[in-house]
């Protein structure tokens, strides 16, 4: 599920300083910037559609790898940064 609902899904990438930033936007968000934070709280059986499982462990597989994931509510819509550390261009996959 998505909790933004206008437009494409614009995702973007960049290596900068030894990390590697993904970012996955779009617009129309009925989201404040305070309920967007809770996206990546469990939610209790019951109280709602979805358990937003999937949202939690990727903050916390972020986080194991020395990275942070946050939500922003911006420029009229939702964007997703997940930031962690990037390899060097030649190791092994």
């Amino acid at each position: 599920m998505w909790w933004a609902g206008k437009g494409p899904i614009r995702v973007t990438a960049r290596r900068t300083d030894g990390r590697l930033v993904l970012e996955a936007f779009r617009a129309g968000t009925e989201l404040t910037p305070e309920t967007a934070v809770q996206l990546f709280e469990p939610r209790a059986p019951g109280s709602g559609a979805g358990s937003k499982i999937g949202l939690f462990v990727a903050h916390g597989v972020a986080e194991a790898q020395g990275g942070t994931v946050v939500v922003e509510v911006a420029d009229g819509g939702l964007r997703f940064r997940l930031d962690v550390p990037a390899g060097q261009a030649n190791d092994p996959v």
